[in-house]
């Protein structure tokens, strides 16, 4: 049994370490089980002891006043843990040779008789001990050692019941936790897809152009909530979102893209999926990717300058049909700059040029938006 033991003693060690007992206060329920033994088994003290790495600790004490933990290597109770049984029952301790040289039973307090029960886990593992001890040679009749594993295994009961608490203690603040997040995303989310309408029935011609225009921004929007639930809510990969929007017209090799990949927040990566989309769906429409010879190359780089990373991106389309720049700024030029400009604290310029729309937006990203690239 004891080289078996040692073999897991780290695991043993992990057991104990997880029930977060350890140099915890004392407490009423433990205190009542060491008076009870006490009083029954007529010990002068009795202990519930717990055996870390090094040292052995009282979660309980009746008869040795304010000590709470002493060196493994004098613990009675260490030796305990190693025994074939639950129940360990010493009469004379100074003729047995594992306690005979201890200091505890050589010198003062000069302890003589000792009984152990084991504390065990489910996994089988000890983490410790219920003991009674005495100053004398004696034993315990059948009634105490019967009561002696009683008592261990109740308070082993409560340790795995502590354990239980807390693990449901934090479970629920985690509930907590992500209710409010959910709360947030749900606010966040009404107030874009609100913010969406209101710019779509401004810019729209006419109710029809409002009904497919809006169901195709909420499509967008919807795309990357899906990216970013498949995600936990952590971060969107930026080349997911370019090649989300545009993967309709990729197979044609119609498009080139070219950048680093990087990740955006929750937040951030919606901005900038609607603004893909909103930019994708002019071009399909009205633009590059309207005509079969158009062509559509957008490329974007990353640089740091002092504490920020900033986002280059070039939009450039060719060969497509004839275009000029409109009288009123449609939604996607409005979108574009309120999330560059207002919300990113960057720029957007954008040339209607014979053969193609040419958008180049620099825009500073938060501390969220990892750049791995430039950490």
């Amino acid at each position: 049994m004891s080289i078996r033991l040692h073999e897991r003693e780290e695991e043993r060690l992990a057991a104990l370490h997880s029930y977060g007992i350890l140099d915890t206060p004392r407490e009423a329920d433990f205190d009542d089980v060491v008076k009870i033994l006490a009083d029954v088994c007529d010990a002068p003290f009795s202990t519930v002891t717990l055996i870390d790495r090094d040292r052995q600790w009282h979660k309980a004490a009746f008869g040795i006043g304010d000590l709470r933990e002493t060196p493994r290597d004098v613990s009675f109770c260490a030796q305990t843990i190693l025994h074939d049984e639950d129940l360990l029952v010493v009469p004379d301790v100074t003729q047995d040779a594992r306690f005979a040289d201890n200091p505890f039973v050589t010198g003062e307090p000069g302890l003589r008789f000792y009984a152990g029960a084991i504390l065990r886990g489910d996994d089988g593992l000890p983490i410790g001990t219920v003991c009674v001890v005495d100053y004398k040679p004696r034993t315990l009749d059948p009634r105490q050692r019967h009561l002696l594993q009683l008592m261990a295994k109740q308070v082993m009961a409560q340790i795995a019941l502590r354990r239980e608490l807390a693990d449901r203690r934090l479970a629920e603040k985690q509930q907590h936790l992500l209710i409010a997040e959910l709360h947030h995303r749900v606010k966040n989310t009404l107030a874009t897809v609100q913010a969406v309408i209101q710019m779509s029935l401004r810019t729209a011609r006419d109710m029809d152009s409002f009904r497919t225009s809006i169901g195709q921004r909420i499509g967008s929007l919807a795309h990357t909530h899906t990216l970013l639930s498949e995600r936990r809510w952590d971060a969107v990969s930026f080349t997911e979102l370019v090649t989300g929007e545009l993967a309709p017209y990729q197979g044609a090799g119609r498009v080139t893209l070219d950048g680093p990949d990087f990740t955006l927040s929750a937040q951030i990566a919606v901005a900038f999926g609607m603004v893909l989309h909103e930019l994708t769906t002019n071009a399909g429409k009205y633009g590059a990717l309207s005509s079969a010879d158009g062509r559509l190359t957008v490329t974007w780089a990353l640089r740091a300058e002092g504490d920020h990373h900033w986002l280059d991106l070039d939009w450039r389309e060719s060969a497509g049909p004839k275009i000029s720049e409109p009288e009123h700024a449609g939604f996607g030029t409005t979108l574009l700059k309120r999330i560059v400009e207002g919300q990113l604290h960057g720029k957007v310029v954008s040339s209607y040029a014979p053969g193609g729309l040419h958008v180049r937006a620099e825009a500073r990203l938060p501390p969220e938006a990892m750049a791995p690239s430039l950490a």
